[in-house]
């Protein structure tokens, strides 16, 4: 790897990780884990080897497990390596796609567009139905107002990431990784049950009950799964003309 893809992946890395620090202090019930978001718009934008991705994925994990409150933190140093090789092979075979008459990577700008709004609407529906009425009381048991603020919300981001996507930008960073994350989270937690599931089903949360716990983490992966793919999205296309430039 160059010198100037190391400082790449280091500035990005560390964007991350203040992020995910500062994130991880607001004490939210769903702290999204952007160091994944970096690590993927990383290996993206400059295309490393295999070995040099599962390098990324590791430093990123060492990060990760400093910057934690989750319940086994040193399951970030496989749960992040299997997300970034994830990402370098989604990314390879989206490349190879690409070129292709009807490659998946091939969908018009207004496609592209709409798939991203969807993904709004989950999220800050799922933010305002779920996570609001623990900060804001008054909006508990009052359905109708949370939906409301979500569609809200979700039409104000969606209609700027929609203008992002719609000058030409194809999807596939956010495809890749939306699934990259899917995979670090699930492996986390397969990891977290082997080493410290006893712990875990131990808690009056889940009451001895996997499916308790399954019922809580699962949202909890997917919608920071769909929040890093909004993320890199939105981040790709100014990145690479700012690495383009460099390399004039």
């Amino acid at each position: 790897m160059k010198s100037k893809d190391i400082a790449i992946v280091g500035i990005l890395l560390a964007i991350g990780a203040i992020l995910r620090f500062f994130l991880a202090m607001l004490h939210t019930p769903l702290t999204p884990n952007m160091i994944i978001a970096f690590y993927c718009l990383a290996i993206i934008l400059i295309r490393p080897k295999l070995l040099e991705a599962l390098g990324i994925g590791l430093v990123a994990g060492a990060l990760s497990m400093l910057i934690s409150s989750s319940m086994f933190p040193p399951g970030n140093l496989i749960s992040e390596p299997i997300g970034a090789l994830v990402c370098f092979v989604l990314y390879a075979i989206a490349i190879k796609f690409s070129s292709m008459k009807s490659g998946i990577m091939q969908f018009k700008p207004q496609l592209s567009g709409i798939a991203i709004f969807c993904m709004i609407i989950f999220v800050f529906g799922y933010l305002s139905i779920i996570t609001l009425p623990q900060y804001f009381p008054v909006a508990a048991g009052y359905f109708e107002i949370k939906m409301i603020i979500g569609i809200i919300m979700s039409a104000i981001f969606g209609y700027l990431t929609y203008n992002a996507v719609n000058t030409g930008s194809a999807i596939g960073p956010a495809f890749v990784t939306f699934l990259s994350t899917l995979a670090s989270g699930f492996s986390f937690a397969a990891i977290a049950m082997i080493f410290v599931g006893a712990s875990i089903l131990s808690s009056p949360k889940y009451g001895g009950d996997i499916m308790a716990f399954v019922a809580v983490f699962v949202p909890i992966v997917v919608v920071t799964a769909v929040f890093n793919a909004i993320v890199v999205q939105f981040l790709y296309k100014p990145s690479s003309r700012v690495l383009l430039r460099g390399q004039e």
